[in-house]
């Protein structure tokens, strides 16, 4: 895999590192299934953001 740019690694990565203190957070006060839709969609979010920043 190449690296597309450094700028685009960068805003990935920290976008990911708050997705995943987001996710952190709703799973500790889960509160039903609209909870489980975000943290899908933060974590979906996440891993197409660093795919494009390796692609």
């Amino acid at each position: 895999m190449k690296l597309v740019s450094p700028k685009t690694l960068l805003a990935s990565l920290l976008a990911s590192l708050l997705a995943c203190a987001f996710i952190v957070m709703k799973a500790v006060t889960f509160d039903g299934l609209s909870d489980l839709f975000w943290i899908i969609f933060f974590g979906y979010l996440s891993v197409k953001g660093l795919a494009t920043a390796f692609s």
